[in-house]
């Protein structure tokens, strides 16, 4: 399922993205079982992808994106990823899903602050500061981690982790099953969401949202200076 979230989530993007820009995919053809709400996944890859590009500016560049699975012993092997093994536990190990792009990069102070709400780089009234930050949450609250390397002139990697099920484990995370249970289930009435962001991110979610049946107006986001 989510191989096809991932061929979804790409044929919107290519449509859109500027020509300077090469994308390359590489996903395993043989994926974990994971549970996941497809539309948030999509999200969460449409986010980072248009974060890199947007790092990039007028610049021609490249994004990587592997999805693969890791192991148990590979994470304990990665000095990187000690904080997930500290928080949580991850038997059958993870399925692990990164994009990086060459643009400038990103020093320490900004790096510790990349996930806050509203904080932003970019200049006044040409970014919300939400993209990072909804896809951290979105992450977290499918009991997985999102983390960010970078370095200045080096370009910046995210990588998601998220939960490989055991076969005969029942997992559930309450608020994503309340969630997916809100657009699930069959109402008499049409859902209708305002759905509000980078003038970028704003025809692709909707895209994303049409195509499960529910009613989407999007708006690109303004700010004025006083």
């Amino acid at each position: 399922m989510l191989k096809s979230v991932i061929d979804e989530s790409m044929g919107l993007l290519r449509a859109t993205l500027p020509a300077r820009i090469k994308v390359e995919l590489s996903c395993d053809s043989s994926l974990p079982l994971v549970l996941v709400d497809p539309t948030q996944m999509a999200q969460v890859l449409i986010n980072l992808i248009t974060n890199a590009v947007q790092a990039m500016g007028a610049n021609p560049g490249r994004i990587d994106i592997r999805v693969d699975m890791i192991s148990a012993e590979d994470l304990l092997d990665q000095g990187q990823t000690a904080t997930l093994n500290k928080e949580l536990e991850w038997p059958c190990g993870a399925l692990r899903m990164s994009v990086q792009g060459d643009g400038p990069g990103m020093d320490t102070a900004m790096l510790a602050r990349i996930f806050e709400p509203f904080f932003t780089t970019k200049p006044v009234g040409q970014g919300t500061g939400l993209g990072l930050s909804v896809a951290h949450g979105i992450v977290q609250s499918h009991g997985g981690l999102l983390q960010a390397c970078s370095q200045q002139g080096k370009g910046s990697t995210f990588t998601g982790y998220l939960l490989v099920l055991d076969g005969d484990a029942e997992v559930s995370y309450p608020e994503l099953d309340k969630q997916t249970r809100a657009i699930s289930m069959p109402t008499k009435r049409t859902l209708h969401f305002l759905y509000i962001d980078d003038a970028m991110l704003v025809p692709l979610i909707t895209r994303l949202f049409e195509k499960r049946g529910v009613m989407v107006t999007g708006a690109a986001a303004t700010f004025t200076t006083a």
